[in-house]
């Protein structure tokens, strides 16, 4: 390859790694890092472009692509099933372009094949980079929920099979117009199995929306309940307010302190509510913690609260249900596998303090925990026997908390 190609290249490459980058963007959001984006995706296009000039081997080229980009999905958020398919849907849309524009160039300028590789770069690149600008506009910004792996196995085998079949047409030598027609089908169809993938996890969204909506319309009508019963109790003491005081000056008249507090007491316990654990003046976040709470208290549990919040926090309710709901279903099932006699302790502190909140939840366990192989420290498997369908609870916590820059730390 002669200078003038070898600068085309690299240009028309610079240009494919930046539509890949901003491709996973439109799909999985902001990266965890951007310097880590940035680093990430020029050390993809030193290794690509390095191996392409230097070995040109084919299959080290599809290596050099894929595999960086399969690393680079892991720098965004959402769960690592996703953040797969998106990367392989997207290489594979990617390649699926470039080999109808290179067979048909092929075609028409068939003696040369280094002119035809860079204007196949640069005509699919700008095609992909359009697409994704279509695809910013007509898809709604939201998070990607986490798919089951039956669902994500039937998806991400399309795009493979493609990209299996496009290499297997290059290794054959086909370049013919029914070649481009398959091609072109391929592609339509890899562009419906990425809808389908939109549409499934729309609806796993729906789907965890509708259960939590569930959980916050339960948690409000306990609380109703609640201030019914706190309410009827104060109208009966107001109604008997002027025997209660009759007898306490009767009590005081006749210098029986004693007395005075006893019925003191028993009228500051008629006023309290023993299943209203928290009290803070957030209407929301009591009435979930509470409905929450009391089904841990029926367990038999000793429940410490420390809940200093205000009644407004910059922080969505349905975000902080996530979080509180999944911690605190964790600490239910814990204390349901927990032999009778053992004690169930668990302990609630949370503050709000300059637009940051800090939640600790504590609680005793029994048994061992799994850390999870192969992960980041500190996070962990389900101990349920069906594994595959359970122990999303705390990755989504830790997705929640994460999309805000929190950071989240869990101790044995």
């Amino acid at each position: 390859m002669d200078t003038l190609h070898t600068l085309l290249y690299l240009t028309a490459n610079a240009f494919h790694i930046y539509v890949f980058s901003r491709a996973m963007r439109a799909v999985l959001g902001r990266p965890r890092m951007a310097v880590v984006e940035k680093l990430g995706f020029s050390g993809m296009y030193v290794l690509n472009s390095g191996v392409f000039l230097l070995l040109n081997n084919p299959y080290l080229n599809l290596a050099t692509s894929v595999l960086p980009l399969l690393l680079m999905a892991f720098v965004y958020k959402g769960t690592a099933r996703v953040r797969l398919l998106v990367s392989v849907m997207l290489y594979a849309t990617s390649m699926l372009l470039e080999s109808v524009i290179y067979n048909a160039g092929s075609i028409f300028a068939p003696d040369d094949p280094a002119g035809l590789s860079i204007f196949t770069n640069i005509i699919g690149s700008f095609t992909l980079f359009m697409l994704i600008q279509i695809l910013r506009k007509v898809r709604p910004d939201r998070p990607n929920a986490a798919l089951s792996f039956g669902h994500w196995l039937a998806i991400i085998t399309v795009p493979l099979g493609m990209m299996t079949a496009v290499a297997v047409a290059f290794r054959s030598g086909l370049g013919s117009w029914e070649t481009i027609l398959i091609v072109i089908l391929l592609l339509c169809v890899n562009v419906i199995v990425f809808w389908l993938f939109d549409k499934m996890t729309e609806y796993y969204q729906a789907r965890l929306d509708s259960q939590m909506l569930l959980e916050q319309n339960n948690a409000y009508a306990q609380q109703l309940r609640f201030i019914r019963e706190k309410d009827r109790e104060i109208r009966d003491l107001r109604h008997d307010i002027k025997n209660h005081v009759s007898y306490l000056m009767d009590l005081a008249d006749k210098g029986d302190l004693n007395g005075v507090g006893r019925y003191l007491r028993r009228m500051g316990g008629e006023l309290y509510h023993p299943q209203e654990f928290v009290s803070s003046g957030n209407d929301g976040m009591d009435s979930f913690l509470n409905y929450k709470l009391s089904r841990i208290h029926k367990l038999g549990a000793q429940i410490t609260t420390d809940i200093a919040i205000p009644e407004q926090i910059d922080y969505p309710d349905f975000d902080l249900c996530v979080i509180l709901g999944n911690l605190l279903d964790n600490t239910y099932e814990a204390f349901q596998r927990m032999p009778e006699e053992q004690i169930r302790s668990l302990d609630i502190k949370m503050r709000y303090d300059r637009d940051i909140l800090y939640l600790r939840i504590g609680n005793t366990y029994h048994g061992s925990l799994r850390r999870a192989e192969g992960d980041r420290e500190g996070v962990y498997r389900t101990s349920k026997e069906n594994a595959g369908e359970h122990g999303r609870g705390l990755s989504n916590v830790i997705r929640v908390v994460e999309s805000y820059g929190g950071t989240v730390s869990i101790h044995e």
